[in-house]
């Protein structure tokens, strides 16, 4: 067996012990596959991703540092660099990582989405708004960028225009439980109980085992005070 061979006999265990939530075992699994062929990029990002998880963050540095280094064109590697720039407060190195995979890819919305972050962290809640927006303008059927500046203009008690983003995101997809929930919240708070109900109620239908959406339902017919509330707070008894 040659060196490639033995390294992907090694990934491939360490992608098993993953399935089998052994992160130990398949970071070693990982660590003997790059020793028998430092070239096997997946092992690196995998690893990078298991010391991530368990806040060994210069660790995670070491590996996506070497996945960047072996594709040096690939967006995707330059995200996981620049995303653990981020977590090591680094946020000028993180930008100029999210501008590179935007070199190789201008309408890479995690890229997009990424740099957004990156204005929030330095406190800049207009650049944060406008590289939102600009993600909004490259990719129109993506919900993410609503959605993150929904809940930035939350973040600061903007609730018409948030209320206006999560909308947008329905309107895309009539699925997504998050902006749907969000709203129903938004609607409690501002005493439009009605809306809130039929929100809430939108929720349940696509995961009715939602327990939030459940309390949140409760606390809305509380305040309609009506027999129909009172028939849902039986319920959440029962859960």
């Amino acid at each position: 067996m040659n060196a490639k061979e033995t390294a992907m006999k090694w990934f491939a265990a360490g992608c098993r012990y993953e399935i089998m939530n052994s992160p130990d075992q398949a970071s070693e699994a990982y660590r003997q596959a790059i020793k028998a062929d430092s070239s096997i990029i997946p092992a690196h990002v995998n690893l990078g991703f298991i010391c991530l998880r368990s806040g060994d963050f210069d660790s995670a540095f070491k590996f996506f540092s070497r996945a960047a280094a072996l594709q040096p064109d690939n967006p995707e590697a330059l995200n996981n660099l620049g995303y653990i720039y981020e977590k090591l407060e680094r946020l000028g190195n993180a930008k100029q990582m999210y501008k590179k995979a935007l070199t190789l890819d201008p309408a890479n919305l995690e890229a997009l989405i990424n740099l957004a972050n990156v204005s929030e962290l330095e406190g800049d809640y207009f650049g944060a708004v406008r590289q939102y927006k600009k993600a909004m303008e490259i990719t129109p059927e993506a919900t993410a960028p609503h959605y993150c500046l929904a809940f930035l203009y939350e973040r600061y008690d903007m609730f018409d225009e948030a209320a206006a983003q999560y909308e947008e995101v329905l309107d895309i997809n009539p699925l997504h439980t998050k902006a749907a929930f969000n709203l129903a919240n938004l609607n409690l708070q501002l005493g439009q109980f009605e809306k809130a109900a039929g929100l809430f109620e939108r929720v349940l239908e696509i995961d009715p085992d939602n327990e939030d959406a459940w309390n949140g339902l409760g606390m809305t017919y509380e305040n309609l005070d009506g027999m129909k509330g009172r028939g849902v707070l039986r319920r959440l008894d029962y859960l």
